[in-house]
């Protein structure tokens, strides 16, 4: 295997201020991307009622997951050895899409005919419309995984794009249901679906300039990605598993009605994670340029370190919103969600620095470490799903994600310790230094803005 080489595609090094610079870039996009998701979630839930949002959450949940799983891993073994190797990218692409179709076609084929026994007591409607939305999975192969590249070589602008814009179609569809008074659940799912797909040829376009070396991968290629992939998609299996087994365990046992509700927190809860994600999605490509061990640590400590601050800042603010912010989000039909919110709203903290630390282990080279982790959430998740579904229904099923999430920080905290070579607190106690740059840094444009505007009012 030839040394890693620390240079994008395009020539430039991966380094901190291009990392401050795409997480910036990507925590802006997240912020817009939640405020739309914010405004589809109260679309779909005042239209479609718990009830209805509970048919569109059966109609996407399970296909989402195994649409997720079906890539078995290969777009995170793309993005590591193009962040590594970006002069053998487009066979690298090549081979991840060879190792992905060996996941998709039988994930496929035994999706569509299990659905019908899992939705087996949902109406006809609810079946069909969740057999098509399997077409997530094309979704998936053709711009999902390979929009993964562009994260890779630093062209965040555009993979962010690829993900922003699919958002703001959904949005512009859920108003044209607002408009016309639609209130089927089918169609929601089937508008999202479609949204999905538009970025296809355009993410392709974006690709064509930062493809390098041959497109026909050996058998080398494929080798290496699946060594990266297979430990990476069973890390992703408990994972996905972890996030979403709750809503498809309710689908199949609960009335619709009790999964509506249920999906309204889970939505209200995750209000936190568009900045953690933004962390995760920047981390694992500048920790996986990096030759040096001692750099990747102390790039993965202090990103721990100010993710931790951030999640509990926020967690409190968002917690003392939840008991008003979800009737008036989602309209009094729904103020059964507030209990299990609040408690998912917890569970999120753990959730969201579990992304980060699990993208930092990624970048590390150790996606083994990230199964052994989720695997043991899953182990609680389902020990936990089992126990408190049938005595609390969905405030069990909320009380069984956050033991979940929980013990996944408690395991990707000690293996990242003994990784990485850091104390507890080296990982997770931010610096009294570190808090007042961020105070400053955040604080500097607000700053800047009073200035101009004072200078102005002074002007006139």
């Amino acid at each position: 295997m030839p040394e890693p080489c620390a240079i994008g595609a395009e020539g430039v090094r991966v380094t901190s201020s291009s990392f401050k610079r795409h997480f910036a870039t990507t925590t802006a996009t997240n912020l817009a991307m939640m405020a739309v998701g914010v405004a589809t979630g109260t679309l779909s839930a005042r239209l479609l009622g718990p009830q209805g949002r509970g048919e569109l959450a059966a109609i996407t949940a399970f296909p989402a997951m195994v649409s997720a799983l079906a890539l078995i891993g290969a777009p995170s073994a793309l993005l590591y050895y193009v962040a590594r190797f970006p002069e053998r990218s487009a066979a690298y692409l090549a081979a991840s899409g060879v190792v992905a179709m060996c996941g998709v076609v039988p994930a496929f084929i035994g999706a569509y005919l299990y659905i019908p026994v899992l939705l087996a007591h949902q109406r006809p409607g609810v079946v069909w419309a969740a057999r098509i939305f399997l077409l997530q999975m094309a979704v998936y192969l053709f711009a999902s995984s390979p929009g993964e590249m562009l994260r890779s070589v630093g062209r965040f602008g555009q993979w962010n794009a690829l993900r922003a814009v699919p958002r703001l179609l959904v949005l512009g569809a859920f108003l044209f249901a607002w408009a016309a008074s639609i209130r089927r659940p089918e169609f929601f799912a089937l508008a999202s679906l479609v949204a999905s797909g538009a970025m296809v040829f355009p993410l392709w376009t974006w690709l064509t300039p930062v493809l390098i070396g041959s497109p026909r991968p050996t058998w080398a290629e494929c080798a290496e990605i699946t060594r990266y992939a297979l430990p990476s998609v069973l890390g992703q299996l408990p994972r996905n598993l972890n996030l979403n087994l709750d809503q498809v365990v309710m689908s199949a046992a609960l009335p619709a009605r009790a999964l509506g509700l249920y999906a309204a927190a889970v939505a209200w809860s995750g209000a936190s994670v568009p900045i953690l994600q933004a962390i995760g999605f920047a981390l694992f490509p500048r920790i996986a340029s990096s030759h040096h061990a001692e750099t990747r640590a102390r790039v993965l400590a202090r990103t721990v370190r100010l993710t931790t601050f951030i999640a509990v800042a926020m967690t409190l603010v968002i917690l003392a919103a939840t008991p008003v912010a979800v009737p008036a989000l989602f309209g009094t039909g729904f103020t059964e969600a507030v209990k299990p919110a609040t408690i998912l709203v917890l569970a999120g903290l753990f959730s969201g620095i579990n992304m980060v630390l699990g993208d930092g282990v990624q970048g590390l080279g150790e996606p083994a470490t990230v199964f052994a982790a989720e695997a043991l959430g899953l182990v609680v998740t389902a020990t936990s799903l089992a126990a408190l579904i049938p005595r609390l229904q969905i405030t069990g099923a909320a009380i069984a994600s956050l033991l979940s999430y929980a013990s996944v920080t408690a395991f990707l905290v000690y293996r990242t310790c003994a990784l990485a070579r850091l104390s507890i607190a080296d990982l997770l106690m931010p610096r009294i230094t570190e808090l007042r740059l961020t105070w400053q840094a955040a604080s500097h444009p607000i700053g800047s803005a009073a200035q101009r505007l004072l200078a102005a009012v002074r002007a006139n």
